[in-house]
């Protein structure tokens, strides 16, 4: 069964980020290592079919919100009924 927008789904791994820019890479290894593992819901699909997610991060150096993009084989449909959003 295909994702769709408000599934909850634990991100499984981070996605291959090569050719991203160094700058793009210093924030964004650490927001996609921090979902790793952690549940969230799908906000939308962009027009390549990837994952939209939103979250926040609550403490630390990258503390905030973040969007990730990401390839829907790297998520798994939860049945967790904890809220990690």
């Amino acid at each position: 069964m295909p994702l769709k927008i408000g599934d909850k789904v634990r991100v499984c791994a981070v996605p291959d980020l090569t050719g991203m820019s160094g700058e793009g890479l210093k924030e964004s290894v650490p927001v996609f290592k921090y979902a790793v593992g952690k549940c969230f819901y799908i906000d939308s699909f962009d027009q390549y079919g990837f994952a939209e997610i939103d979250f926040g991060i609550p403490t630390g150096q990258f503390k905030g919100m973040h969007s990730i993009v990401i390839e829907p084989y790297l998520l798994k449909k939860s049945n967790n009924n904890g809220k990690n959003r």
